[in-house]
């Protein structure tokens, strides 16, 4: 008795539900009839346009939806973690490298500063040495005219003059300065001031000397002694060698002093800047 009155329940519920069912099936059909309806009322231009709307909207949506998904995962987020430490990594790189080449730069500068400020300095320095040259090169002898005031180096008599023509070996020859008689072991002054230059021993002047001057040079040949030494500074009237007999192939023979004068290596007469009251 009670199943058959479950049965009679669940049988009228279903009929019930299959009416409801039925209804609404109605009203779903009746409605899309009726928006079959409007659609068509719709212009074919507008519908398509519509639909590529609804398309684009639907498309943006979900693509919008799986970026955010994928940023929100796990992984995604140390990804992004990763890229900013690493992008800052990359900045701070960046920025040691700027500094870097800014020092470098500065570096460069400066070094090109100093060797500019060093040439104009070398520069300076290089017209002032020559503007002292200059000067110094003013100051020499140039002529007899120009010669400081002199001294004779000994006392005698004159025997043998310049550019006399004298024979020796069958060779005749110009005699170069003059020759002035003097006893033998007789002081020789220095004629003018100056720097010894050299001390040697010849054939034809034998032990002879040579003194440097402002421009001039001066000479004594057939020494005996010389009492100075290469590279002295000497005074006009120092006593700096003494007369001898060690010349061989001279014009003279015996005791005497060989004394010759150069301006700006050009041999001169002697008596030509000689004072003739000091002789």
């Amino acid at each position: 008795m009670q199943s058959n009155r479950i049965k009679r329940l669940i049988s009228k519920y279903l009929s019930l539900v299959g009416s409801k069912l039925n209804v609404v099936g109605q009203n779903i059909q009746a409605a899309i009839f009726k928006l079959g309806a409007k659609l068509r009322k719709i212009p074919k231009k507008a519908f398509i346009i519509g639909s590529y709307v609804l398309v684009i909207i639907f498309l943006s949506g979900f693509i919008l939806f799986r970026f955010d998904y994928s940023t929100n995962t796990p992984e995604a987020q140390e990804y992004t973690e990763e890229s900013q430490v690493i992008d800052m990594q990359e900045i701070f790189d960046e920025l040691e490298e700027r500094e870097e080449e800014s020092s470098l730069d500065n570096e460069v500068e400066k070094t090109l500063d100093i060797e500019e400020e060093k040439k104009t300095l070398d520069g300076e320095a290089d017209e002032v040495s020559t503007e002292k040259k200059d000067e110094k090169e003013s100051e020499k002898v140039a002529s007899p005219e120009e010669m400081p005031e002199s001294i004779w180096p000994i006392e005698g008599e004159i025997i043998t003059s310049h550019e006399e023509l004298y024979q020796v070996n069958n060779q005749h020859r110009f005699h170069d300065g003059i020759d002035i008689k003097a006893p033998k072991g007789t002081d020789i002054v220095a004629a003018w001031d100056g720097q010894i230059d050299k001390v040697k021993e010849n054939t034809t002047y034998g032990l002879k000397l040579s003194v440097s001057g402002e421009g001039y040079s001066y000479s004594y040949g057939n020494l005996e002694s010389v009492k100075v030494n290469e590279g002295q500074e000497v005074n006009q009237g120092d006593v700096i060698a003494t007369v001898g007999t060690s010349a061989v192939l001279d014009a003279a023979e015996g005791s005497y002093l060989h004394f010759s004068v150069s301006i700006k290596d050009d041999a001169i007469d002697p008596e030509r800047v000689l004072l003739d009251d000091s002789h």
